[in-house]
């Protein structure tokens, strides 16, 4: 019976259809990474170019002329026990690694000591929590890091001895981050400078626009299994005839033995040369065919279950319980010819293991205002748009009975002869 195979332009055509089917999905999935990374350098480089005030979320103590960049009630501040070695302060090495987290595994993040708002100005960064406020001037900062696999930000001033910082949930940290460096930049009145930085980011950025990949031809397609095992064996089989014919000639034989040879040779040279001709002659390979049947897993996602518990801070997250992902095995009959998978059919599937829901606590407990200004010790000098001296010649609103301590920068201007105690 004779055998009839697809043409090879068939195959070759489909093939080629298949390889154009995945160069298009790569080049799909690398145009959406270049085009988000190209929408978020946009957006930095308008929102540097034309900064706006944020909108706080609570009351803040600005002084005159601060602006605020940005701000987020859902902020801890963190203390390391041992921290390393910080970065200098600027916008040189600025990039969107900086505000993106790597996935990577590594240690902890510094112990949380306060939770609350966080603000970035112009001037400053500020932290109002639930048990005191803290700040990071600008004007003092001497050290900045940004941890690249976790969302949380450390800062050294000159004025402290201990480096602390800001945590925050991961969705805040770009936010955080980028506003940052704009007041750094603006403090140090080279905002014109950051924006010229973006835009270089920017212009980079356009010219590595992922390029729509060549179509791939049908004469590209790699030649089939059963050819190259056909060709493997007639290479093998011309290997063996040369080797046969090379071989040195048998030695000669007695006389008598020859005249037995001889009168035997008329029947054995038939025999001989149908031997010799039957591998040139040999039938065609038929394709080996079978079916196997082979199991695959899958993971299943766990589902994310949020409890509200008013006794943590608003905006703080924690996970009560840890989701685990669950295992789904599924079952395919596989036909394979010479060596290579024809298709597969789905024979059935199975839940192995169920995935365990991870509980995840969100605080709604918001923070008080605080009544007396951190600033200022030894009496409670409240917060007010302005304080004075009672019994002195000030106008208020808000008075304070001395003798007071100067602990922080003397924002109401009660110390008028700089000795550290004002009011006495």
């Amino acid at each position: 019976m004779e055998q009839r195979t697809a043409p090879a332009g068939g195959r070759r055509a489909r093939w080629a259809e298949r390889e154009n089917h995945r160069r298009q999905q790569a080049h799909a999935a690398a145009l959406a990474r270049w085009q988000a990374d190209e929408a978020e350098l946009r957006a930095m480089a308008e929102a540097a170019r034309s900064p706006r005030p944020a909108r706080l979320p609570h009351p803040a103590d600005l002084r005159r002329g601060e602006t605020p960049r940005w701000a987020c009630p859902r902020a801890a501040m963190v203390e390391p026990a041992a921290p390393g070695p910080l970065e200098g302060v600027g916008h040189a090495g600025f990039s969107l690694e900086t505000v993106r987290l790597r996935a990577a595994s590594g240690p902890p993040p510094p112990a949380v000591r306060d939770q609350g708002t966080v603000i970035v100005t112009d001037r400053r960064v500020i932290f109002q929590g639930a048990r005191a406020n803290r700040e990071w001037s600008y004007a003092k900062l001497i050290g900045l890091h940004h941890d690249p696999r976790l969302p949380y930000t450390l800062m050294r001033v000159g004025n402290r001895k201990k480096v602390s910082g800001i945590l925050l949930d991961p969705g805040d940290a770009a936010g955080f981050r980028f506003a940052c460096t704009l007041g750094l930049a603006e403090h140090a009145g080279d905002r014109a400078g950051f924006v010229a930085h973006l835009e270089r980011l920017l212009d980079a950025c356009r010219r590595a626009r992922p390029q729509p990949p060549p179509p791939a031809r049908p004469d590209e397609a790699p030649a089939p299994m059963g050819a190259i095992v056909g060709a493997a064996v007639a290479v093998v089989v011309v290997i063996l005839l040369i080797a046969g014919a090379l071989a040195p000639d048998p030695p000669a034989a007695e006389p008598s033995l020859a005249a037995d040879r001889s009168s035997s040779s008329p029947a054995a040279e038939p025999q001989s040369a149908s031997a010799a001709a039957s591998p040139a002659a040999s039938a065609p390979v038929t394709p080996a065919s079978e079916t196997r049947t082979v199991t695959e897993t899958r993971k299943i996602p766990f589902p994310v279950r949020r409890v509200r518990d008013p006794a943590l801070a608003e905006g703080v997250t924690k996970v009560r319980r840890r989701g685990v992902p669950g295992v789904r095995t599924l079952r395919y009959e596989v036909t394979v010819e010479n060596g290579v998978s024809k298709g597969r059919k789905l024979l059935g599937e199975t839940v192995t293991r169920k995935p365990v829901t991870q509980i995840v606590v969100v605080g709604t407990k918001r923070p008080q205002a605080p009544r007396c200004h951190p600033n200022y010790g030894g009496a409670c000098v409240p917060i007010a748009s302005d304080v004075d001296c009672a019994g002195g010649g000030g106008n208020g609103p808000a008075y304070v009975s001395g003798p007071v301590r100067v602990i922080g920068e003397d924002v109401y201007d009660l110390d008028r002869d700089g000795d550290g105690i004002a009011c006495d």
